[in-house]
């Protein structure tokens, strides 16, 4: 298995690079962060490198992680230093033009994320509107149309609703992942998600599961953990 990689890659190609943050939620089940496409398709947060990124994988996959993400989880140094000192969780697989793409897993706090996330995301369209001279710098950070945690386990069963890229990663990669990070988990010393966890922090906080909704549908329903009740999710805007 040669495409898992340790040591900091500089490419001298174009590639793509992204990552994949993990969590807990208090029952130790493993929830991963995904984001939506305008096509309703989720994936982890990941993009094409650019030429201030001089080649490095990892300042492309923490770039792109905090500029999907809005900056609500961390600044880029905080990402690109967790990163460099956990270089083993690190998968490579190809994208559809045949480049390297680097994913990246990275251990955040439990949060509420999704809440903040959808604020921050309509103001910078208001933003857009109002500011049409801005349009193409605000569209960096429009990419993702929202996120939410899905238990790992759900992706691994139900690849179909996956962006392709995250998709064929999965389909390549998905039981390391899975043995990775419960090693990572039996490790307390190693325990030790970066981030803010200064969001609001819920026990009983929702998150999806992909076989109960289809890309097409415009707000997925919520399953909360420890309940056999669904709530619909605001409308996307």
């Amino acid at each position: 298995m040669d495409s898992l990689i340790g040591p900091p890659v500089v490419e001298q190609s174009k590639y793509a690079a992204g990552v994949l943050p993990f969590t807990f939620d208090p029952s130790g089940e493993t929830l991963v962060l995904l984001g939506k496409d305008y096509n309703g398709f989720w994936s982890d947060f990941g993009g094409r490198s650019e030429m201030s990124d001089l080649n490095d994988v990892i300042q492309t996959a923490s770039r792109e992680f905090w500029e999907e993400t809005n900056g609500l989880i961390s600044s880029v140094a905080p990402i690109r230093e967790w990163l460099i000192t956990h270089t083993n969780f690190h998968f490579v697989s190809k994208t559809p033009t045949l480049s390297n793409y680097h994913m990246f897993l990275m251990h955040v706090p439990y949060a509420n994320y999704r809440t903040q996330f959808r604020k921050t995301h309509q103001l910078l369209r208001n933003m857009k509107r109002i500011h049409h001279s801005h349009a193409q710098f605000l569209n960096r950070y429009l990419e993702v149309h929202d996120i939410a945690w899905f238990p790992l386990n759900s992706l691994l069963a139900n690849q179909s609703k996956l962006r392709l890229v995250f998709k064929k990663t999965l389909m390549m990669w998905g039981d390391h992942v899975n043995q990775l990070i419960d090693a990572y988990k039996s490790t307390p010393l190693e325990m030790s998600p970066i981030g803010r966890p200064s969001l609001e922090i819920m026990p009983d906080m929702q998150y999806l599961h992909l076989e109960e909704w289809t890309p097409s549908q415009q707000s997925p329903p919520f399953c909360v953990p420890g309940t056999s009740s669904h709530a619909s999710s605001t409308s996307d805007t």
